[in-house]
This record gives structure tokens, sequence and C-alpha cells, in this order.
């Protein structure tokens, strides 16, 4: 009875050593299968990351556009910005101290450019000052005419006229 009693303790440890290794071997699988679930959503996310990193550097990059292109439409005048144009130099005038004041406005003799004619008055240094702020301006200017004087009888006030040509205008 002994030797059977062992015989029987030996199949139920067996039996519990099978089940155990089956139990084993069903649990490893879920495991595993839900490692490669976990790996797929994990590509999955980094995937969507990126397409939400390329997104927001589309837009970043598209917000620099159009600062470019509000840039390069700044420096091109056409015939209906002609007054934005025309404030923005007599603009200048204050700015720098020169009472001024636009004399002309015409068409060049190519139809390519405009041509602007300004009378100044003020000191030197606040005519030079606004010549300075004009070639500094966003707009492509070509200077065809300067003349800078002082009358005898007023010692301290400079007067000045100035032709410029507008380059960069647009002919609608």
């Amino acid at each position: 009875m002994k030797a059977n009693s062992r015989k029987i303790q030996l199949l139920i440890a067996v039996i519990l050593l099978i089940f155990s290794f089956c139990i084993f071997y069903i649990l490893h699988g879920r495991l595993k299968s839900n490692y490669f679930a976990s790996e797929e959503m994990n590509l999955k996310w980094l995937e969507e990351a990126n397409r939400q990193n390329e997104a927001k550097s589309l837009a970043h990059r598209l917000e620099i556009m159009k600062n470019e292109k509000m840039e390069i439409e700044e420096h091109f005048v056409k015939n209906s910005d002609l007054v934005p144009f025309l404030n923005a130099i007599e603009g200048l005038g204050p700015r720098s101290g020169v009472r001024i004041e636009t004399t002309s406005v015409n068409l060049s003799s190519d139809k390519l450019g405009l041509v602007v004619e300004l009378k100044m008055d003020g000191s030197f240094e606040s005519i030079y000052k606004f010549i300075t702020l004009l070639e500094n301006s966003p707009y492509e200017l070509k200077f065809l005419a300067f003349d800078i004087f002082q009358e005898e009888s007023e010692k301290s006030g400079w007067h000045s006229t100035v032709k410029i040509r507008l380059i960069s205008f647009i002919k609608d």
C-alpha cells in the first residue's frame, strides 16, 4: 500500500507538474501577445507624435513664410498703395525734424518707376538724417537729384530738393 500511495503521489505530482507547465505556457503566450500589442501601440503612438511634430513644424514654417511674404510685399508699391508709400515718406520728416512737402509724383519716362520730388526745410543735420532714413526705408529707391542750400538771408535754415525714383513700383 505504501508503494501504491507513493505511485499515486508521484502520479499526482506529475499531473500537477504537467498542469503547471500548461498554465505557464498559456500565460507565457498571453504575455507575449500583450508585449507585441504593446510594442505595436507604442510604434503607432510614436508615428502619431512624429506627425504632430511635423504639423507643428509646418505651421511654424508657414508663419515664417507669411512674415517673409509681408516683408517682400512691403518692398513693392502698387498704384493702389501709392498713398501709404507717400505717407511713409512724409512720416519720416517729423522723425528727423524736417518740414517736408511733396511737390510732384510722376511715372518715369520708361514707365517702370515712379519719380517723386520732395522739398525740405530744416537744419543741415535734420536733412541729413531724413536722407539717411529715406535710404534705409524698405523701398528700393534711386536718387536722381539732390540739392541742398542755405540762403544768405536765413543763416539757421537749410533748404533741399530731392528727386527720387521708386524702383520697386508695380504698375497695375
